[in-house]
C-alpha cells in the first residue's frame, strides 16, 4: 500500500489565486488573438482591392500562428 499521497493542502492559497489569474489572463489573450484573426479573415472577404484582401489575409494568418 502506497502511503506517499500528494494533496494540494500544501499550495499556499495566495500563489493558487495569482496562477488562477494568469491563467484567466492568458485565456482572454488567446480569444483576443482568435477575434482578431476572424475579424481579418472577415475582412478579407469582403474587401475590394486584391492588395487589401492580402494584407488582411497575411494580418489574419498571423494571429492565428500565434495561438
Amino acid at each position: 500500500m502506497n502511503t506517499n499521497t500528494t494533496t494540494n493542502t500544501n499550495i499556499n492559497p495566495i500563489k493558487s489565486n495569482i496562477r488562477n489569474e494568469q491563467i484567466d489572463t492568458l485565456n482572454e489573450l488567446i480569444a483576443v488573438t482568435r477575434d482578431g484573426a476572424e475579424f481579418y479573415g472577415d475582412a478579407a472577404g469582403k474587401a475590394q482591392s486584391p492588395q487589401l484582401q492580402t494584407l488582411f489575409r497575411h494580418m489574419a494568418d498571423s494571429k492565428i500562428r500565434r495561438v
